[in-house]
């Protein structure tokens, strides 16, 4: 549920599209499931790096849709690593845009979160810099479909609730 929390977020707020198409190390979203299992190996993929940072999972989850195509994937990640992620992902994709907030522990300490975000033609890919703790961070990716799917869940959920 965690993670559909962070798709959410994810939906919401639309930003003009990219014209090229992204992809990381290969991986990007839409791509058949032959295709990334020829260059990465069958779900979950275990060592996978991007950016050199190592993922903080021995794993990292890709699911695929009806149709055999990645619909998402995610990458979580010491939150330690958070700007080496952002500027590697942010020199190859200058349209990647950061928005910064305020979030606080429950002793009342305040820290300054960071969500980013790039969408094209084919998904989006995000990057959360505290992912559920102060420690973890987040990349994923959700291609057109799935946050199309995710919007009309929540809007379906919405309307059905008391």
């Amino acid at each position: 549920m965690k993670l559909r929390t962070l798709a959410v977020w994810s939906v919401s707020g639309l930003l003009a599209l990219s014209a090229q198409a992204f992809d990381l190390k290969g991986i990007a979203p839409g791509m058949s499931k032959a295709d990334f299992v020829a260059k990465f190996g069958e779900s979950p993929v275990r060592g996978l790096t991007i950016a050199d940072i190592p993922s903080r999972h021995k794993t990292t989850t890709v699911i695929f849709d009806d149709n055999d195509r990645l619909s998402s994937l995610y990458f979580f990640f010491e939150a330690d690593h958070f700007d080496d992620m952002r500027d590697a992902v942010k020199a190859k994709y200058p349209a990647l845009r950061c928005t910064n907030s305020t979030v606080s522990n429950r002793l009342g300490a305040k820290f300054t979160q960071t969500n980013c975000t790039l969408n094209d033609s084919t998904g989006r890919l995000s990057l959360t810099r505290y992912n559920d703790t102060l420690d973890g961070s987040a990349l994923t990716i959700y291609s057109r479909e799935e946050l199309e799917a995710i919007r009309q869940h929540y809007k379906n959920r919405k309307s059905k609730d008391i």
